[in-house]
């Protein structure tokens, strides 16, 4: 249901109307209960009803699998700008689909690709520019391969401001149970992108790192940033003042970002994605799942 941007929304811009297009009443109620509103007082319509409204925004959060159908009956909605949770679609195919779909419309769509509102990564995107190579690092013993690769792979995408190639790599099923049930897994691994500046990307998840060692390490040519997500800090050491420097990594919770997002979207000053721009992220992140022949064919690999 897309139930943190529900209440962002609601919390945030009392004034506006939010709806909320939900076909399972039941979980509609519980959505509702987990984010601590009365059901009965948040507008719930149906799609038919849907038709003789018209949106600013849209936000679609449902699994990427049933994503192009939505997208097929949300055209006979009249909205002006879309948001889509992560991964957009679980084929490429759906991108062209999309495109033939929407492309003598005059829509917006994002993809919801927050890495780019975190004020540490906007710093070292400018740091970049005055740099010449960069190599992104991402450690992590509980950080799903297959939820949040896209993440990364679109942040190294957006600082480098270029495309990502995968270039090597295995990835393996883990042994802990996802958090979304039987049919999903959890994968780790090793994986190595590039782009035309050779730049690199390198993905090492493994179990062994433990829970609390999750992290990025950017090392650019004048000096090597470290960001600890979970313990929120930035370690940064410079080769040419011959210094360090400790300071706050701020992770915005998803209410706040969600507020600023919807404010830049109206406002056409978004830092996310258009849909289109992010085929190459998902390209390449499938590369990198066909070519570990040792997923197990009977589970959902992609998750949103």
């Amino acid at each position: 249901m897309g139930c943190r941007h529900l209440q962002s929304l609601i919390t945030e811009f009392p004034e506006i109307n939010a709806y909320v297009i939900e076909p399972n009443l039941e979980n509609f109620q519980k959505n509702c209960e987990k984010i601590g509103y009365d059901s009965g007082k948040i507008k719930l319509i149906s799609l038919k009803a849907a038709k003789t409204t018209k949106f600013d925004l849209v936000i679609i959060a449902t699994l990427a699998s049933k994503r192009i159908d939505i997208l097929k009956e949300i055209l006979s909605l009249s909205w002006k700008k879309l948001l889509i949770e992560k991964v957009v679609f679980n084929r490429l195919n759906d991108f062209t689909e999309y495109r033939k779909l929407f492309q003598n419309l005059n829509k917006h769509t994002y993809i919801n690709f927050v890495n780019r509102y975190f004020p540490s990564n906007i710093s070292i995107k400018e740091k970049y520019s005055k740099s010449t190579k960069l190599t992104l690092s991402v450690f992590g013993g509980d950080v799903n391969y297959g939820s949040n690769a896209i993440h990364y792979i679109d942040l190294f995408e957006y600082i480098t401001n270029s495309k990502a190639v995968y270039e090597s790599g295995r990835i393996t099923e883990t042994s802990t149970q996802n958090k979304r049930g039987n049919m999903f897994s959890n994968y780790h691994g090793e994986c190595i992108f590039k782009n035309n500046n050779d730049d690199y990307l390198h993905f090492n998840l493994n179990e062994s790192l433990g829970k609390n060692n999750a992290h990025m390490m950017f090392n650019l040519h004048d000096c090597s940033i470290t960001v600890n997500e979970k313990e929120k800090l930035v370690f940064e050491t410079s080769q040419i003042k011959n210094s360090n420097n400790l300071s706050q990594y701020k992770v915005l919770p998803t209410s706040e970002l969600t507020a600023i997002i919807y404010k830049d979207i109206i406002a056409d000053n978004c830092l996310l994605p258009h849909i289109y721009s992010s085929k190459n992220a998902h390209q390449e992140l499938f590369k990198s799942i066909q070519n570990s022949k040792k997923l197990n064919p009977n589970k959902s690999f992609l998750i949103t």
